[in-house]
C-alpha cells in the first residue's frame, strides 16, 4: 500500500487527494523518529538500495551489489548479510556482493542458504560451512591482511605447528602459510613472533626426520 501510495503522489496531489508524503525512519530502540531527510547519508544508501532491491526482485532474479560497506556504519556492516537475508527470504534469487569489508564477511549469517566466496585475484571458489568467520578471521582468510597483536594469526599459528607435530599438514604447506603471514604483517613485534614459529616448524620437522 505505501509504495502504491509513493508511486502515485504526483497523480493524487492533483486530485487533492494527498498534500504530500513524509517518511520517517524509526530507530530500532523504537523511540527516535527522523525524517527521511534527516537520515544520515549511510542510512540514506541502505534504505534506499533496500527500496529498489525490494520492489524490483522477482523469483529468479539475479541481485549484483557492489561494495555495500560504502558510507555504512560498522554495525551495520556486520548486519548487512542478516538483513539483505530477511528482505529476500520469500524468493528464490541469487545474490553477488563484492566487497572489501571484513566486517560483511564476518557477519555472513548461520542459515541454511547456499554461500560462497570468489576470490577476485585468483579466481578460486570456496563454498561456506556456515560457521561464522570472525572479523581478523576474514581479512586473512578473504583479504590477506593482518592486524597487529591478532588473535586469530596467534591461534591459526598454533593451529599450523600443531598439525605438523600430527603429521596432518606437511612442512612445506606450514612454512608456506607463516612466510605468507609473515610477509603480510607490518608489526614488528608480530613478524619476530611469526619467524619464532618458522624456527620451530624446522625444529619439529628435523625432529620427525629423526625418529
Amino acid at each position: 500500500m505505501l509504495l502504491g501510495i509513493l508511486e502515485g503522489e504526483h497523480h493524487l496531489r492533483k486530485l487533492k487527494l494527498l498534500k504530500g508524503v513524509e517518511v520517517h525512519v524509526q530507530h530500532k530502540d523504537g523511540n527516535r523518529f527522523l525524517r527521511i531527510d534527516q537520515a544520515s547519508s549511510g542510512e540514506l544508501t541502505l534504505i534506499a538500495s533496500q527500496l529498489f532491491i525490494l520492489t524490483n526482485m522477482r523469483n529468479g532474479s539475479l541481485i549484483l551489489i557492489d561494495e555495500p560497506e560504502n558510507s555504512l556504519h560498522p554495525q551495520w556492516q556486520k548486519d548487512y548479510v542478516n538483513t539483505l537475508g530477511d528482505l529476500i527470504g520469500r524468493y528464490d534469487v541469487e545474490v553477488f556482493i563484492a566487497t572489501h569489508s571484513p566486517l560483511i564477511v564476518s557477519g555472513v549469517r548461520n542459515s541454511e542458504d547456499s554461500i560462497s566466496f570468489h576470490y577476485a585475484e585468483t579466481g578460486n571458489t570456496t563454498f561456506f560451512d556456515h560457521s561464522v568467520p570472525s572479523a581478523e578471521e576474514s581479512l586473512w582468510e578473504q583479504f590477506e591482511t593482518i592486524t597487529p597483536e591478532s588473535r586469530y594469526v596467534s591461534d591459526h599459528v598454533v593451529d599450523l605447528l600443531e598439525d605438523l607435530d600430527n603429521k596432518k599438514r606437511t612442512f612445506d604447506e606450514v612454512t608456506q602459510a607463516l612466510e605468507s603471514m609473515a610477509r603480510a604483517s607490518y608489526d614488528e613485534r608480530q613478524g619476530k613472533v611469526l619467524q619464532a614459529a618458522k624456527k620451530l616448524a624446522i625444529e619439529i620437522h628435523q625432529e620427525a626426520q629423526n625418529v
